[in-house]
This record gives structure tokens, sequence and C-alpha cells, in this order.
């Protein structure tokens, strides 16, 4: 009896990530899809066809949409157009897709198509931390796997109150 209701245990957690797994590849196609659509809507100021009191863009977002943000549609909208057609088939999350339009926002144009089929592929293949470690190395920084950590500390402490780090 036991080993069944392993089982069925099992077979639900197969099912609700099998789930989870396809809602996430509908949220890449819906956020490529907003982007796209909020890159039109600004870029000819289309949205005061619609909303003629809007004064401008993060004026219009917030008079007409709950729940999302200039930002996010913002970030949608630099996706779709760095780097939509790119990942469109592919199961790159969302803030990957973020970091990698932001970073090749910022390259010379002569070397943005080798850096992006090398950070798409990076996007689908690396796990986190390696990932988080190439986008530092790309803005410039020190990615945790090569730092020395060598005394450069800063020093925190944490309110017994609320559990907050402070910077000391």
């Amino acid at each position: 009896m036991e080993i069944e209701l392993k089982q069925e245990i099992a077979e639900r957690a197969f099912q609700l990530e099998q789930r989870l797994s396809s809602c996430l590849l509908n949220l890449r196609n819906d956020y490529l899809e907003l982007g796209a659509i909020a890159t039109e809507l600004k870029a000819g100021k289309l949205y005061k066809v619609v909303c003629p009191e809007a004064r401008n863009w993060p004026h219009y977002i917030s008079i007409r949409f709950d729940g999302i943000s200039r930002a996010s549609l913002d970030n949608f909208a630099l996706v779709a157009k760095m780097i939509g057609n790119d990942i469109a088939d592919r199961d790159i999350p969302l803030n990957r897709a973020i970091d990698i339009a932001r970073v090749i926002s910022h390259i010379p144009s002569g070397e943005v198509e080798d850096t992006k089929a090398e950070l798409i592929e990076s996007a689908a293949t690396l796990p986190k931390q390696a990932w988080q470690d190439t986008i530092t190395e790309l803005k410039g920084g020190v990615p945790t796997d090569i730092c020395l950590h060598d005394g450069e500390f800063e020093m925190f402490q944490r309110c017994k109150k609320c559990n907050k780090w402070l910077k000391v």
C-alpha cells in the first residue's frame, strides 16, 4: 500500500513539473509578444490614440494596466527587439533573456552576433551560478569562481528583532 502511495505522489509531482514547464514555455511566448506590442505602441506613440489623457508612456501604463510596471514592459520590449527572433524556439528563462539583451545592448555592433549566439547557448545550458558569473564577467566584474576573496570584505550585522542584514 505504501509503495502505491509513493508512486502516486511521484506521478503527481511529475505531472506538476510538466505543467510548470508548459506554463513557463507559454510565459516565454507571452513576454516576447508583450514586448513586440509594447515596442510598437511606444515607438509610434500609438498609446495616445487609445488613451489621449496619457501624458507619456509611464503614465499610460499606470492608468490603463494594473499588475504590470512600465519597467517590466520595457524589459519585454528590449528582449523582443534584441533577441526575440533568436530565442523564440529556445527555452530561455525571462531573467536570462533580459540579461542577454542588456549585455548585448552595450557591445560594439561588430561583435553583437557572436556574443549573442554564445550567450543564448550559455543561457540554455549553464547552471544558475555559472550563468551569473558569465554575466558578471561580461559586465567587467570579477566572477565568484575566480575571485580570490583576499581580504576585501564588508562588515554586516543582522538585527535580532526583524532579521534584516545591515552594513556596519
